[in-house]
C-alpha cells in the first residue's frame, strides 16, 4: 500500500470514528461506510515496517489511536452511569468490559514507534482477540438477550417504575453500540489476522440486524401489553398526591403529565385534579381505562387512558368537540331532588348526544380549583378528547348559576 493510499485509508476511518464520537458511542451506520478502510488499516498495521526514516503514515496512525481511545472513553461513560444498577452487572462484566479491552488493544496497534513495539502490540491484540473474539461475544450477548432474566434491556424496564421510553431507548442504543463496536474490531481483525476474509464481520452485521428486529418487536410488545397500567401509574400518582408542597392543583397535574409522557406507549392521558369536596359525576364504558385516587391529601385525581386518540381522524375529533360544545349549554338542576345534574343524565348525554364518547366527566366546580392536563399536546392540543367549562342554574326561576367542567374522551 503506497503512502497516499495508506493516508486516505486512515483518514476514512478517522472520519467515521469522529462521527461516532459526536454521539458518544459506536454507531453502525457511521462506521459501515469505512468497512473496507478498517480492513485496510488492519493490513497496513500487519505489513508495517518501522525504519529510522520519517514516515507520515505513522503520525496518521497515532492520530487514529487517539480518536479510537477518545471514542472508547466516551462510550465508557455510558456504562459508568449504568453499571451501578444490578440489572447491568452481567452485561457489563461479560460483554462490555471485554469489548472495551479489545477496542483498547486494537487502538494500541496503531501507535508503533519501533518494530519491537509494533510486534508486541499486535501480539497482545491477537492474544486478547483469541481469548474473546468479537463474534463469540456477539453470540454470548445474543443468548443473554434471548432470555428475559438475563436481557439487560428487559431487566431495566422491569426495574423502571413507569417503564419509560428513555430507559428502553438508552439500553437499545447501548446494546446496538456494543454490536457496532464488536463489528468494528472484527473488520480490523479481518485485515490484521484473516487476510481480508470478511465472514466474521458479515456474521456480526447480521447479529446486529437481528437485535434491531428483536428490539422493534419488544417495543411493540411493551406498547401492546401496557404493563405500566394500572398499578405502576397508580403508585406514581399516589406518590405525587401525597406531597404537600404543591403550589396549585395545576402544578401537581403538570408533574403527573410529565411522568406519564415518559412512558413507552402510544396511549394518551387526561389528568384531572379537583378538591375532594367537589361534585363528581362520570360515565365510563370500560372499567380498565380510568384510575381514581379519591380523598387523598384533600384532592381527587382522575387519570383517563385513551388507547385510540393518537390515531383518531380529524373528522371524528371535530364531531366530538362539536357535540360537547352543544351539551355545554346551560343545564338546569333537578330542584325536586336538589341535584344540579345526575348520573342518568350524564349517561344519556354520553351514549346518545356525544359521538364516539366512551368517557364523560362532569365536575361541579370553578375553574380556578380544577386542573386539567393532557399528554402529547403535539398530537391533540386539547388531549384525547375535548373539554370546556359550562354553567348550570339551580332553577329556572332563581337563575343562580354555577360553573362545571365537562370532559369527554375517545376510547
Amino acid at each position: 500500500m503506497d503512502t497516499a493510499t495508506a493516508k486516505a485509508t486512515i483518514a476514512n476511518v478517522v472520519t467515521s470514528i469522529k462521527d461516532c464520537a459526536d454521539v458518544g458511542m459506536f454507531v453502525f451506520s457511521k462506521m459501515h461506510p469505512a468497512a473496507a478502510a478498517l480492513v485496510g488499516v488492519g493490513l497496513l498495521v500487519k505489513n508495517l515496517i518501522i525504519s529510522t526514516d520519517s514516515n507520515p503514515v505513522l503520525d496518521d496512525l497515532k492520530g487514529l489511536r487517539s480518536e479510537l481511545n477518545n471514542l472508547g472513553d466516551k462510550m465508557g461513560t455510558h456504562f459508568s452511569d449504568l453499571k451501578a444498577f444490578m440489572v447491568a452487572q452481567t452485561f457489563y462484566k461479560s460483554i462490555a468490559v471485554k469489548a472495551a479491552v479489545l477496542s483498547r488493544a486494537m487502538a494500541d496497534t496503531n501507535d508503533p514507534d519501533s518494530n519491537e513495539t509494533r510486534n508486541s502490540s499486535v501480539a497482545f491484540f491477537k492474544k486478547m482477540y483469541e481469548k474473546n473474539t468479537p463474534l463469540e461475544l456477539a453470540y454470548t450477548l445474543k443468548e443473554m438477550l434471548d432470555n428475559k432474566v438475563t436481557n439487560p434491556l428487559k431487566m431495566a424496564m422491569d426495574a423502571d417504575e413507569l417503564m419509560t421510553e428513555k430507559t428502553f431507548n438508552e439500553w437499545k442504543s447501548l446494546i446496538d453500540g456494543v454490536f457496532a463496536q464488536l463489528w468494528t474490531i472484527e473488520c480490523f481483525a479481518s485485515g490484521l489476522i484473516y487476510n481480508e476474509n470478511t465472514y466474521r464481520q458479515n456474521r456480526l452485521a447480521q447479529e446486529l440486524m437481528s437485535f434491531r428486529s428483536s428490539a422493534d418487536n419488544w417495543e411493540k410488545e411493551y406498547k401492546a401489553q401496557a404493563l405500566f397500567w394500572p398499578q405502576k401509574v397508580r403508585r406514581f400518582v399516589e406518590t405525587i398526591q401525597d406531597k404537600t408542597d404543591w403550589k396549585s392543583h395545576n402544578d401537581e397535574a403538570v408533574a403527573i403529565k410529565e411522568g406519564l409522557e415518559k412512558i413507552l406507549t402510544d396511549d394518551m392521558f387526561y389528568i384531572v385534579i379537583f378538591p375532594e369536596s367537589s361534585s363528581l359525576l362520570k360515565y365510563q364504558k370500560s372499567n380498565d381505562q380510568l384510575i381514581e385516587s379519591l380523598k387523598r391529601g384533600g384532592t381527587n385525581i382522575l387519570i383517563y387512558r385513551s388507547k385510540t386518540a393518537r390515531t383518531v381522524t380529524q373528522e371524528k375529533w371535530d364531531k366530538l368537540k362539536q357535540d360537547v360544545e352543544n351539551q355545554r349549554a346551560i343545564k338546569y338542576a333537578d330542584g325536586r331532588r336538589g341535584l344540579w345534574m345526575d348520573t342518568e343524565q350524564v349517561k344519556e348525554i354520553a351514549e346518545k348526544q356525544i359521538s364516539n364518547c366512551v368517557f364523560l366527566l362532569v365536575v361541579g366546580e370553578t375553574s380556578n380549583v380544577v386542573a386539567v392536563q393532557s399528554t402529547h399536546a403535539d398530537i391533540w392540543s386539547w388531549g384525547p378528547g375535548w373539554w370546556n367549562w359550562g354553567n348550570y342554574t339551580y332553577s329556572e326561576l332563581e337563575k343562580i348559576k354555577g360553573p362545571y367542567l365537562i370532559l369527554s374522551a375517545f376510547e
